[in-house]
């Protein structure tokens, strides 16, 4: 069977509009619109810190990806996060993210724009990390999957600007394994292929608000392998 390559939907926290408006322009294939009012941008970072240079895999994640129930919808590699908390924050107004994974190969990739980007003036910073958690544990010591089921955050990429690419237009895109690693206290882990772990993937955006334990999901998706 020959490799396909498929960019998955995104499952969107969203902050339920409070002016009566739309959730913005519909999203294509493997991307989404968040539904968050405009306003709310200019207000998520009136003081712009300096990020950490990582984010701590310190506690456990209730998000979770899982492959659709629905044969058709599997096939295509559809499936949906257990969003069923409420969120703690929300992406900023227009954010597009997606990942995308070629069945059979070791890598995945994340890509981050906005859909008005380049138009007016570059928002102020607004820093994320991105979690990449495969489907079982990882061994603290070898780096290696374990048999039990992953509850932590996963690898993470280093802290970044959302709105770095704002005056291109362009998108902030990350590379799975490269790009990424595990931070258990002073330890850090290189990512693992994402040959060596099959199963469901969970992606997850996070926004980072000051050191490496400040952070909170905005985004979830994933990806089955």
């Amino acid at each position: 069977m020959c490799a396909v390559a498929i960019a998955v939907p995104v499952t969107v926290r969203l902050l339920p509009e409070t002016d009566g408006g739309g959730a913005g322009a519909a999203a294509g294939p493997g991307a989404t619109a968040s539904g968050r009012p405009a306003a709310s941008r200019s207000a998520a970072a009136e003081k712009p810190k300096s990020p950490p240079d990582h984010i701590a895999n310190d506690r456990v994640s209730q998000d979770r990806w899982t492959l659709s129930d629905d044969p058709d919808q599997a096939a295509l590699g559809s499936g949906g996060c257990d969003t069923d908390e409420i969120p703690e924050s929300f992406p900023p107004s227009g954010l597009m993210s997606s990942v995308s994974h070629t069945t059979g190969s070791g890598t995945a990739s994340v890509s981050m724009r906005f859909e008005d980007a380049g138009k007016g003036k570059r928002p102020a910073p607004y820093y994320v990390s991105v979690g990449v958690r495969p489907p079982h544990e990882t061994d603290r010591v070898t780096g290696r999957p374990l048999r039990s089921e992953a509850k932590g955050i996963g690898f993470t990429s280093k802290p970044v600007d959302i709105y770095s690419h704002w005056s291109s237009g362009g998108a902030v895109r990350l590379k799975y394994p490269d790009d990424f690693r595990a931070h258990f206290g002073t330890k850090a882990l290189d990512a693992i292929p994402v040959g060596d772990d099959r199963g469901d993937w969970t992606v997850v955006i996070y926004r980072v608000d000051g050191g490496p334990k400040d952070y909170t999901p905005v985004v979830c998706n994933g990806f089955h392998a």
